[in-house]
C-alpha cells in the first residue's frame, strides 16, 4: 500500500541521466515554489496514490494502491486522471514525473483558452 509522504517506487522526480538537466528555468521557478507551498514536497500528498495506481495499472491491468499481487481493487480514488496519468505512463515509459507534469500543464492551458472561447462567445462586445 503506498503511504502518504513516501516515494512511489518506480518514479522519480527526474531520470538518472537528467538529474543534471532540469527543464526550462521557468518551470524550475514553478517546482521550486510548489515545493515551498506544501512544506518541501515536490507532490501533493495524494499524487503517490495516483501514480501507484497508473503504475498499476500500466504494469499489472489493475485499479488498485497494492504494491504487490494480489492487487486488491480500490475505491478510494475516481478512475479518469489515475487512467489519464497510466496513459502517460504507456507512451513515455519513462520513470521521470515531468512527462505527467507537461501533459497537466498543458491541460491547464486548454482549460483556460476553452474557458476564452466561452466568453468570447458569451458575453457582449464592447
Amino acid at each position: 500500500m503506498v503511504v502518504a509522504g513516501q516515494p512511489v517506487p518506480g518514479l522519480a522526480l527526474v531520470d538518472a541521466e537528467d538529474r543534471h538537466r532540469l527543464p526550462h528555468p521557468t518551470l524550475r521557478v514553478a517546482v521550486v515554489l510548489a515545493a515551498v507551498i506544501n512544506h518541501g514536497r515536490l507532490t501533493p500528498p495524494d499524487a503517490e496514490q495516483y501514480l501507484a495506481i497508473a503504475r498499476n495499472v500500466v504494469d499489472h491491468g489493475a485499479f488498485s494502491l497494492s504494491p504487490q499481487a494480489p492487487f486488491q481493487p480500490t475505491m478510494d480514488r475516481a478512475p479518469g486522471y489515475p487512467y489519464l496519468l497510466a496513459g502517460v505512463l504507456a507512451l513515455t515509459r519513462s520513470s521521470s514525473i515531468w512527462p505527467h507534469v507537461i501533459v497537466q500543464l498543458l491541460l491547464g492551458l486548454a482549460a483556460v483558452a476553452l474557458f476564452a472561447i466561452i466568453a468570447h462567445w458569451l458575453l457582449p462586445r464592447p
